[in-house]
């Protein structure tokens, strides 16, 4: 069971179109000649988006030493890439922030659980100096290949759950079929649910790659998505890895264990990463990730 680029495209092009102010500020972004002063007056057309730019660029993301209350300001702090970025980040969730009737994810579970793993990668790349704005991004989207098959080819996501969970030596006897919520009882559906969350296999990328470029998203990021051996696009892999693997393993105090911490040392070790203070990281990001959902998921 297999699926094509074009029926990806298919499908993408059957949702509803971009509302115009957002469509008139990617415009703008695109555009050498605009400026801050029109991207700001478009913005302020669409509150939500205006509240979203004003939070990120008073947020520690930025660091910066002052509140920014001018959007017009805001916008230029921030810079067209991360603009662009934001708003991209502000459709998918519009579009694919719950799921549909028969749905196999829990979606405010994973959309969580990639931000938390945004924030974690974001850390890893400023520790050793990467890009961390389109890490945090590259992060924020690692699993939107479980949000398409599960929107448009359920059958080949609930096919890939259970080779997932049979290399695991974690079976899941019955995946819900749709319509139905009460197959093995809600514990165990819900079980399933949380188990799909976790899963990561970069095979599956060239999902990402396909929506993110049809949406015209920076190819930075687009790139990242596609298979490739490159080795940036490897090391990228290793910090979203790792990021899993260590936030799967948390308890509530938060301390990585130490299984968990040599793991990965060892996964950094193979890629050539620099070694960081993995604990650090997750402390930062903990709080990062705290500041940030409270405005994506309010």
């Amino acid at each position: 069971m297999s699926i094509t680029e074009a029926e990806l495209i298919a499908h993408l092009k059957k949702l509803p179109p971009l509302p115009a102010p957002l469509q008139q500020v990617l415009s703008f972004l695109n555009d050498p000649h605009s400026n801050w002063g029109k991207i700001g007056k478009v913005m302020l057309k669409d509150p939500v988006l205006t509240g979203r730019v004003l939070q990120i660029a008073n947020s520690s993301f930025y660091g910066l030493h002052r509140q920014v209350k001018d959007i017009e300001i805001a916008c230029s702090v921030l810079g067209a890439e991360t603009l662009r970025g934001l708003v991209y980040t502000l459709i998918l969730l519009s579009k694919f922030r719950h799921g549909e009737l028969g749905s196999l994810i829990d979606y405010d579970l994973l959309w969580r659980n990639s931000l938390r793993v945004a924030c974690l990668v974001k850390n890893f790349s400023r520790q050793i100096g990467q890009d961390h704005t389109t890490a945090f991004t590259v992060g924020l989207f690692h699993s939107l290949d479980l949000i398409i098959q599960d929107y448009f080819f359920k059958d080949v996501l609930a096919e890939r759950v259970k080779k997932y969970s049979l290399e695991k030596n974690n079976p899941v006897e019955n995946i819900p079929e749709e319509n139905s919520t009460e197959k093995n009882g809600a514990d165990n559906y819900q079980s399933d649910k949380l188990k799909i969350t976790y899963m990561i296999d970069s095979d599956y990328w060239w999902l990402i790659a396909v929506l993110l470029e049809y949406w015209k998203f920076p190819e930075p990021i687009v790139s990242i998505f596609h298979n490739t051996s490159e080795l940036s696009t490897q090391e990228m892999k290793t910090l979203i890895l790792t990021s899993v693997i260590i936030l799967r393993s948390l308890d509530n105090s938060e301390k990585i264990p130490d299984t968990i911490a040599v793991e990965a040392n060892r996964l950094f070790a193979e890629s050539g990463l620099a070694t960081l203070d993995f604990q650090e990281c997750i402390f930062d990001s903990e709080k990062l990730y705290t500041e940030i959902s409270a405005w994506m998921f309010c």
